[in-house]
């Protein structure tokens, strides 16, 4: 589980630990090679000889919620699982990740090797079967078409016939 952010006796955030904590995320993302552009951090990382272009966003309650990654779609040569819509990477479910404040440096490299890892996987192949286990994550939510099926979803093709009605 997150642990839950710095309280005071008042119950107010520390905001000098997390101001901190911002500056030290910043040192080490200038060593991985990023820049602050406007509030955001961005730079490229090598994944499989593809050239990928990453925004990293540090929350206010950084270090105790993770920085949000955004991979810019148009440097990916293909659709690869846990790369939502917005570019953003599903690097963790927030509920599995323990985050020790006290080592900012280390939640943000290892935010970076685990967004390198998922677009490894993605450029590899590794993780297609993400795809069906997480379909409705995929599937355009903005659609109203109704479809029904009585195939099972599994990794063998097939074809198939689809009829349409209004």
């Amino acid at each position: 589980r997150l642990s839950h952010p710095a309280r005071r006796r008042d119950d107010s955030f520390d905001r000098d630990s997390s101001a901190n904590a911002i500056s030290l995320a910043g040192h080490e993302l200038q060593r991985h090679g990023f820049s602050l552009v406007d509030k955001d951090w961005e730079g490229r990382v090598q994944v499989c000889g593809v050239d990928v272009s990453l925004r990293i966003v540090i929350p206010p309650l950084f270090p105790y919620e993770l920085p949000l990654i955004y991979a810019q779609r148009q440097s990916l040569p293909k659709r690869i699982p846990h790369v939502e819509k917005s570019g953003k990477l599903c690097i963790a479910r927030v509920d599995d990740v323990l985050l020790d404040s006290s080592r900012p440096e280390e939640i943000i490299g290892g935010c970076i090797d685990r967004a390198r890892r998922l677009l490894e996987e993605g450029l590899h192949e590794r993780n297609r079967a993400d795809f069906l286990k997480e379909f409705r994550a995929y599937w355009d939510e903005t659609t109203d078409i109704v479809l029904a099926s009585c195939f099972e979803p599994n990794d063998r093709s097939r074809p198939v016939d689809v009829w349409w009605s209004e």
